[in-house]
């Protein structure tokens, strides 16, 4: 018997271990960003966990290799592996919601490496599997969201995120509705409506606002989320000062994937509006964050030396450090490529390079034309179009020239598509909205009809007792009966309370208490008084003539009133 309790303890305790190992995992990947440790710690509780035949910790191992290790290492064969590992090990365990979970996970793997379709067919194969844990649905809907978003179905994939939205938001699953939140306020910014996206940003605020104690690491990711957002809209210092807050809090919290998206939007905000001198003092003041852009941007790195070194009016180092960043710059985006000539055009022409600057200028305006941005290309094309005007060659001006009627057609085309999407996204955004308005109409009016149907039961139970009580019934059983329906009747009372208390309080424990607290020490007393007087005029058979005197004043009140007036 003690050989086994020990097993079990020790059962107990390794996989504690295996899970702190995986939670530390993810921790070093998603927070600290640093997808080697992860790696090394995921390894490590594989070992652990095969070591101890453990087939749920390993399911879990094998699950976390595809969401936690760093994809671009893998290969789509090294992936297969593992989900076939996973699959294995929780057959074992005859736990459909475990399989589905590594499918999920193999989704999202997936996901990592470009393959909206691969990732369809798994997700298929795993909606089709028996499960009753309603997270798992919503679940299926976010990464439905992300594959029809790779597919660039962004009807569709709106409709997934609004339908997983309602549905956590009627599990009042706290970590489901932060994520579908936050996926509908980055749809909505890549949509470029603003407006949208700080409202489902303000959503989330509100639900962290109703959870005590807040959870602050949350509510400055949402923060990053909105400054991401007034970085496109706000031209002010409050730009700077949210940044700070952030980058402040992610130091102190030791979260450098916080610091990072802070200073990565108050980058883009310092280099678009050519303030290169606030550039240059906050990296003054935050050395080590240079040091981390190094490590983890080079490219990005070197454009902001050669800012730094621009405002410092070195302009050879400027132009040195532009020339390094174009050195380590993705060869294949031409969206980084069209990028970096247009700032490295826009370098040059300060500093008065003005043949350079043309040059580059025309090679940010050949890698736009692979891309989709049409109104840069035409404000690209008119600018070396100027140039080539007011140096007399024609033939290379009318040569953009008539690329820059190719842009004009191409970008009308474009404002056209974005009016039909937007009107398109707008009806989909209402449909569901009056769906899902009709269906909180059909729960509240199925629940008052049952609440009704309760108050009618609870009324002919207590008059059924008042009835039999006139023919003399034993006093065990009117006792017994009495303390029944008392208990029936205040129950519900408290049910009602507490389905009104939580919407009024927005799940905030101090006010639930205090309410709760006030309503108990009304009803306790009131409960055991009514149930005695109740239980008293039973037994006296006086309930008749109880109702009758009642009668009688009701009446007599009436009347007075009447002759009053």
């Amino acid at each position: 018997m003690s050989c086994n309790k020990k097993s079990e303890v020790s059962a107990g305790s390794s996989r504690a271990e295996i899970l702190k190992l995986l939670r530390e995992a993810t921790r070093q990947k998603d927070t600290m960003m640093i997808p080697l440790a992860a790696d090394s710690l995921i390894d490590l509780a594989l070992s652990k966990a095969l070591q101890k035949e453990d087939s749920l910790m390993i399911t879990y191992c094998y699950i976390a290799s595809l969401k936690d290790k760093d994809a671009e290492k893998l290969s789509i064969e090294d992936g297969k592996l593992f989900l076939k590992q996973a699959l294995n090990y929780a057959e074992r365990l005859h736990d459909p919601n475990i399989a589905t979970k590594a499918n999920y996970a193999m989704c999202e793997f997936l996901l990592q490496k470009k393959k909206p379709d691969e990732a369809s067919v798994i997700l298929g194969i795993a909606a089709n599997a028996q499960s009753s844990d309603k997270k798992n649905d919503i679940e299926r809907l976010i990464i439905q969201s992300k594959i029809n978003q790779q597919q660039d179905q962004s009807f569709e994939q709106l409709k997934a995120l609004l339908d997983a939205q309602y549905m956590a938001a009627d599990l009042e699953n706290d970590s489901l509705q932060y994520i579908s939140l936050q996926l509908l306020s980055d749809f909505y910014f890549s949509e470029g409506n603003y407006e949208k996206s700080l409202d489902y940003s303000q959503k989330i605020k509100e639900i962290l606002q109703g959870k005590k104690p807040l959870d602050s690491v949350k509510w400055y990711y949402t923060e990053a989320n909105r400054l991401s957002v007034f970085v496109k809209t706000m031209n002010n210092e409050a730009v700077y000062n949210i940044a700070e807050k952030i980058n402040n809090f992610g130091k102190r919290k030791n979260i450098p994937k916080l610091c990072s998206f802070a200073q990565s939007s108050l980058r883009s905000y310092f280099i678009e509006k050519k303030d290169f001198n606030r550039l240059k003092i906050w990296y003054t003041n935050h050395p080590d964050e240079l040091k981390v852009l190094k490590k983890n941007n080079l490219p990005q790195f070197y454009r902001v030396k050669a800012y730094i070194a621009e405002q410092e009016n070195k302009k050879d180092s400027a132009l040195l450090y532009f020339d390094m960043a174009g050195q380590n710059i993705e060869k294949d985006n031409p969206y980084l490529l069209y990028n970096y000539y247009l700032r490295k055009s826009e370098l040059e022409e300060r500093n008065q390079l003005s043949e350079k600057a043309e040059t580059d200028l025309e090679t940010a305006y050949n890698y736009s034309q692979q891309t989709k941005l049409y109104k840069e290309q035409i404000d690209l094309a008119n600018k070396i179009i100027a140039y080539h005007d007011s140096h007399d060659n024609k033939e290379k001006a009318d040569y953009f020239l008539r690329n820059l009627n190719s842009s004009n057609a191409n970008y009308i085309e474009m404002l056209n598509n974005d009016n039909i999407r937007k009107i398109e996204l707008n009806t989909i955004f209402a449909h569901k909205e009056l769906d899902r308005e009709k269906e909180i109409e059909k729960t509240n009016r199925k629940h008052n009809i049952q609440y009704f149907v309760i108050t009618l039961g609870i009324l002919f139970f207590i008059m059924t007792i008042i009835t039999l009580s006139l023919y003399h019934m034993p006093k065990w059983w009117l006792k017994s009966m009495s303390f029944i329906s008392f208990i029936v009747l205040f129950e519900f009372i408290i049910l009602i309370i507490d389905s009104k208390l939580h919407d009024w309080s927005h799940g905030d424990p101090y006010k639930i208490l205090g309410v709760k607290v006030c309503i108990i020490a009304v009803l306790l007393p009131l409960h055991h008084w009514l149930e005695k007087k109740f239980l008293n005029l039973l037994l006296r058979g006086e309930v008749p003539r109880f109702f009758q005197k009642m009668k009688k004043k009701i009446f007599r009140s009436k009347n007075e009133i009447h002759l009053n007036d």
